[in-house]
């Protein structure tokens, strides 16, 4: 193995691990803060939709790039989301 694609490993697993303990403070965060989870009104999703569907676009582009289990996850939501709620929006994005 190049010392070029170790260096890139390392950096990636590194990256992982970070962005794990940021996901373990955030949980942690909200416990003690004791914000509750609320699934929205069904009236408020469509407001809503456009983040979501930018979220699931970002993760399709990198799995495209990086990891074809991200982008088939991707898929797999934009579909889901679909089914929940058919707006035109999710509907273009499930394509």
């Amino acid at each position: 193995m190049r010392t070029h694609d170790r260096a890139s490993r390392r950096g990636l697993s590194h990256h992982r691990a970070g962005a794990g303990q940021r996901i373990v403070r955030a949980k942690t965060k909200i416990r003690d803060a004791r914000i509750p989870y609320e699934v929205p009104e069904r009236a408020d999703l469509p407001d809503r939709l456009a983040s979501v569907l930018h979220v699931v676009y970002l993760v399709y582009n990198q799995g495209y790039f990086t990891r074809a289990d991200l982008a088939t996850e991707a898929i797999r939501l934009g579909r889901l989301l679909v089914d929940l709620l058919p707006e035109p929006e999710a509907m273009d994005c499930s394509r």
